[in-house]
């Protein structure tokens, strides 16, 4: 499976002025040159953006391998609000009560993260987290140049 999970990394996450890239879940795949990219739409505090796509080697301004507390905080973070959105409609103290649940419950051993800072469409720094199989974050670790890691 080459899904991965984007999930917020705190407000350094938003860039200072345009659109962010959101959280949710993806399909990685390879560009025509071999490049690992990933399709995402550009998120605003009130209207979402056009639809792009992220190409790691190209679109990484620097990036920043998660130890495994990272990694399982971003995990849970990504399970609680999948949980939330999915259970939505059940009312506010029942989808917080799953998002929890649900957050406890998952783990990271099966998954690796990275952070990665990127420039959104008018040239503001944002970062996002990425987590997914080892597999599949160890490939998109290859893919990018060494100097954009910190």
């Amino acid at each position: 499976m080459n899904e991965l999970q984007i999930v917020g990394s705190g407000w350094s996450r938003y860039p200072a002025k345009g659109h962010s890239i959101g959280d949710g879940t993806c399909e990685y795949f390879k560009t025509e040159k071999a490049w690992l990219a990933f399709k995402f739409r550009w998120q605003g505090a009130v209207f979402a953006g056009n639809h792009d796509v992220f190409v790691f080697p190209k679109n990484a301004e620097g990036v920043r391998v998660l130890d495994d507390q990272s990694v399982k905080k971003a995990a849970r973070t990504a399970a609680s609000k999948a949980a939330r959105d999915k259970f939505g409609g059940s009312g506010l103290l029942l989808s917080f009560g799953l998002g929890w649940l649900a957050g406890r419950s998952s783990t990271s051993v099966q998954f690796k993260g990275i952070q990665v800072a990127y420039k959104n469409e008018e040239g503001n720094l944002g970062t996002f987290v990425a987590v997914g199989p080892p597999k599949v974050i160890d490939e998109i670790v290859a893919s990018i140049p060494p100097d954009k890691f910190h």
